[in-house]
């Protein structure tokens, strides 16, 4: 994927700005955003893949769901080949999708949210602390070793939605034209849901990708002070407002 600060990423978004909708999404996110979308004509869903947020479990589950119900014994593999092929088989809904937001058919539009503590802090490890050149792109600057408070301090800057990675998840979509949205932290209970409202009664366990899994939750004392909770309430008030609203729900050092 190229940086969002392309010249090829603004054409993206210039053109993806014509689809009904586009209008609620930050510019710079939305080509961004709507390739991320799993549209399945036949099966009449639509899920938003919000980067770190599940979105390969939950891809994954729903590819093998597709199979049980069409009488396949598909299992993926749980490592990074089977995630990558779920995700393959995903994006090719792209352009179905588009032609459904030009006709306005109705589908069981559903995604995951996740604790922006945990959230932000797994794109980090993910993507920053693993100096990916790209991702320095979208931060405007070059590559080095740079701390989480550091890439907090970045973002607050003004590069906050220059990545789908990092950006707030309550940018990404208008909650109100999504019939469903679950949390990360209740994935098992949510999939469940969504698998029998698509599928009807379906016998699938979560297809979760082991390869390349951390433990964030442990890892979140040895990144978080003061400074860092106190940058990611003000990054990501809307998130906690919109979907994390109790105070008690929220995992906080």
């Amino acid at each position: 994927m190229g940086s969002n600060t392309s010249l090829m990423r603004r054409l993206e978004n210039c053109a993806t700005s014509l689809i009904p909708g586009a209008g609620s999404i930050p510019f710079e996110l939305r080509f961004a955003v709507y390739r991320r979308y799993f549209h399945s004509p036949r099966y009449r869903f639509t899920y938003l893949r919000i980067p770190k947020s599940a979105n390969s479990t939950v891809v994954m589950t729903l590819c093998e769901a597709i199979a049980r119900h069409e009488g396949s014994t598909l299992e993926l593999d749980r490592g990074f080949d089977g995630s990558q092929m779920a995700k393959k088989l995903a994006k090719q809904g792209f352009y179905p999708f588009i032609a459904n937001e030009f006709r306005g058919a109705a589908t069981f539009r559903f995604t995951f949210v996740r604790n922006p503590f945990t959230r932000i802090l797994s794109a980090y490890l993910d993507k920053i602390a693993q100096q990916q050149a790209v991702f320095f792109q979208d931060l405007g600057m070059a590559v080095r070793p740079l701390t989480f408070l550091e890439f907090l301090q970045r973002l607050d800057q003004g590069y906050l939605n220059a990545n789908p990675h990092w950006a707030p998840q309550s940018v990404m979509f208008n909650s109100a034209a999504f019939d469903f949205i679950g949390r990360v932290e209740t994935l098992e209970r949510g999939m469940a849901h969504v698998l029998e409202r698509i599928f009807g009664n379906v016998s699938v366990t979560l297809a979760t990708k082991e390869a390349g899994r951390r433990n964030t939750g442990a890892l979140m004392t040895q990144h978080y002070g003061e400074a860092e909770r106190h940058l990611v309430r003000k990054l990501f008030a809307a998130d906690f407002d919109r979907f994390f609203p109790n105070p008690h729900e929220v995992f906080e050092i």
